[in-house]
């Protein structure tokens, strides 16, 4: 069974609005309002799924995103959507830092995800201050405190 993350969300609490409708256009399920706390993270913004029939899906997703703790970054990545390469590698660089109001847009196909042929939108703004990486396990640590 594919998993998608690499640990439990350990979500502390949340609230949604979620509405849908189905009919012979297709089907179209909406998240609005959405306030979600988790380890090290604290999520807001909303998302519509579009299913048309006879049609390609397309889902868009906003969200503000903020961490007092930018070493836990890991339990986030998408192992599935990113490859277990890359999580790896950023979970082991990043090792501190703060957020506050990251941004994420998402819009486009799922299924044509990681968009290879810029046929859909995935871009993750993070203003991080207090940063710590570690590019190489021989090179010295980095550190920044402001973005």
């Amino acid at each position: 069974m594919e998993t998608v993350f690499r640990a439990p969300l350990e979500i502390e609490n949340g609230v949604a609005t979620l509405s849908w409708l189905k009919n012979e256009n297709g089907f179209q399920l909406d998240g609005r309002d959405i306030d979600v706390k988790a380890k090290a993270v604290h999520a807001r913004g909303g998302f519509r799924y579009l299913q048309p029939t006879g049609d390609e899906p397309w889902l868009g997703i906003l969200a503000g995103i903020s961490t007092d703790d930018g070493s836990q970054a890991w339990r986030y990545f998408p192992e599935n959507l990113m490859g277990k390469a890359l999580v790896d590698y950023l979970s082991g660089a990043i090792q501190g830092g703060e957020a506050d109001n990251a941004t994420l847009v998402y819009g486009g196909n799922p299924h044509l995800f990681p968009y290879k042929h810029n046929e859909g939108q995935f871009e993750v703004l993070v203003p991080l201050r207090n940063a710590t990486f570690a590019f190489q396990p021989d090179w010295p640590r980095a550190k920044k405190s402001q973005h």
